[in-house]
């Protein structure tokens, strides 16, 4: 199975964040980022989006 990008910001208990289908990951959850004082955030970028190669069918 292909890898995808995942972008880990802070430290501390894990939440996993999964954008919807409109923007990737980063640009999605970059109002949450201040949490990652308190958190380690998983930022996970879907198949479709860049960096990520196309989804397949």
């Amino acid at each position: 199975m292909p890898s995808i990008h995942v972008e880990h910001w802070g430290a501390g208990p894990p939440v996993l964040l999964v954008h919807g289908s409109v923007t990737g990951g980063a640009m999605t959850w970059d109002a949450q980022r201040p949490l990652a004082q308190h958190w380690h955030l998983v930022v996970v970028d879907r198949r479709g989006y860049f960096p990520n190669p196309p989804a397949e069918v």
